[in-house]
């Protein structure tokens, strides 16, 4: 890399033109480059002002050592490799200035806003080649030229190729600011979505929460990885034993109870615990009644002060008082015998 341009076309050292680069192109012999970049990473203007921009100053002369004057149309385009490959992008400078050979450019401030777009990342080797008016008769189209050293500092505000930004972009870097418990600052978070505001008209408390409380025979078993709650009940009644005068009983949600024949005794029934008007007609007939013999039937005995309180006609009983069987005739208690 040679110093600065303007400084070789006044004081050109010895055998200075032999050492330029000879083309074979054209009437041009070379173009002696230097670079010196003003600007590195991407999105760095919103954040500091300094240009997306890479001074480019060279020296043209021709090939009879004559330098270049005059205004020319200037194209450089941008590869990805040192021949063949890709075009990154392509800009044209006109009316380029050339003093006594030397010319400057300000590379990237052709494009449209004028700045290298975002799509030149610098993260991998980028080579130029440079074209003096082109589509004209004097064209000259000059081997690609590898950007070394500083222009890859634009890369300088990149990590391992992802862009830095102020604000959340998706695949891109962004330093996340914490609050002064060491936690991600709430308000570059999304808002949360709605979940559960009620639960049966009862809301969360201050923290957001709201506490399920067991009644008795109930279990409450919460799951915060499988995000359900399992209510259970405790203890209760597992089985039913029946006693004397019942069928049936054992254990499940479900059990029956039934008399079974024979299975209520006298003994079982206590004294006007049935009345007629308790029994629906024709529930009692006369297969399901004791057969003559031997059995008897029990009526209801008692004292005088211990009659029905509101006798029915057709009543009968023993009365202790009185020693006498009695019946109600519907206005009074009468003897029998």
């Amino acid at each position: 890399m040679i110093g600065h341009s303007r400084w070789l076309s006044d004081h050109p050292p010895k055998d200075f033109w032999r050492t330029i680069m000879k083309s074979n192109l054209s009437r041009f012999i070379g173009c002696v480059l230097f670079v010196v970049l003003l600007f590195g990473a991407a999105g760095a203007r919103a954040q500091s002002g300094i240009p997306r921009l890479i001074s480019y100053q060279g020296l043209m002369v021709t090939q009879n050592q004559v330098p270049i004057t005059g205004q020319h149309l200037v194209e450089v385009k941008y590869y990805d490799a040192s021949s063949g490959g890709t075009v990154i992008g392509d800009e044209t400078f006109r009316g380029v200035d050339f003093h006594n050979g030397v010319f400057d450019l300000s590379l990237g401030g052709a494009f449209t806003p004028p700045e290298f777009p975002a799509r030149f990342t610098f993260a991998q080797p980028v080579w130029l080649a440079i074209t003096l008016d082109p589509g004209s008769s004097s064209e000259q189209v000059f081997p690609r030229q590898e950007l070394l050293s500083a222009p890859y500092a634009m890369n300088s505000e990149r990590a391992n190729g992802l862009q830095v930004t102020v604000q959340p972009v998706n695949g891109a870097l962004w330093p996340v600011p914490v609050d002064g418990t060491g936690k991600i600052d709430a308000s570059v978070l999304p808002a949360p979505t709605a979940g559960v505001t009620t639960l049966n008209a009862v809301g969360p408390d201050a923290g957001g929460g709201i506490s399920l409380l067991p009644g008795n025979g109930i279990s409450i078993t919460p799951n915060a990885n499988a995000h359900n709650i399992t209510i259970s009940r405790v203890g209760g009644i597992d089985t039913i034993v029946c006693g004397p005068g019942l069928s049936g009983g054992g254990t499940g949600p479900s059990v029956m109870l039934y008399i079974g024949p024979g299975q209520i005794t006298s003994s079982m029934i206590s004294p006007e615990a049935i009345y007629d008007d308790k029994i629906a007609p024709g529930t009692i007939t006369a297969s399901r009644l004791a057969p003559p013999g031997t059995y008897a039937t029990t009526i209801a005995v008692g004292s005088t002060a211990q009659r029905p309180v509101s006798p029915v006609q057709g009543m009968i009983r023993l009365n202790t008082t009185t020693g006498k069987f009695e019946g109600y005739d519907g206005t009074a208690w009468v003897n029998l015998n």
